[in-house]
């Protein structure tokens, strides 16, 4: 899906992008130039930096407790 149309921005860049280390807006307007046109992608951009970062901490926690429980 297309998050940034004006700069043709998708949510898997955007999700791999986080995954590489981005965690605010800012750093995804430097590294792929989402949300410097119009501004309508903002809040999308944002809710997908969260729910990515989430899954994120979600999969370690799951990986430390099973090494954990080995």
């Amino acid at each position: 899906m297309f998050v940034c149309i004006c700069k043709g921005v998708r949510e898997k860049q955007i999700r791999r992008e986080v995954q590489r280390g981005a965690t605010t807006f800012e750093e995804l307007q430097m590294s792929l130039d989402v949300g410097i046109c119009c501004g309508q992608c903002e809040e999308t951009a944002k809710a997908l930096i969260d729910e990515t970062l989430d899954q994120e901490r979600a999969l370690d926690a799951m990986t430390h407790c099973q090494y954990q429980q080995a």
